[in-house]
């Protein structure tokens, strides 16, 4: 099946299945839900606006290393307990 032949099939499996049964949550069909909230949908402006994108600032990489020597790791593991 390809999608031409699922996009003609869709339609009468939306009306008279997928649209029609109770949800399990609300209680009520997609269908009867979909005309109640139609009421409070508002329409797109018509006009978008850009909004600026973010800039991603970085962070300064210390020069320092934060890490000790291995000198010092060494003489930890040599200390008498």
């Amino acid at each position: 099946m390809d999608a031409t032949a699922a996009n003609s099939r869709i339609g009468d499996w939306l009306s008279t299945i997928a649209n029609v049964r109770k949800h399990g949550t609300t209680g009520v069909s997609p269908e009867e839900r979909m005309l109640q909230e139609r009421l409070a949908l508002l329409p797109l402006p018509k006009v978008m606006q850009a909004f600026p994108l973010p800039i991603h600032q970085t962070r300064p990489i210390p020069i320092e290393s934060l890490q000790h020597p291995l000198s010092v790791y060494q003489s930890i593991l040599e200390m008498p307990i």
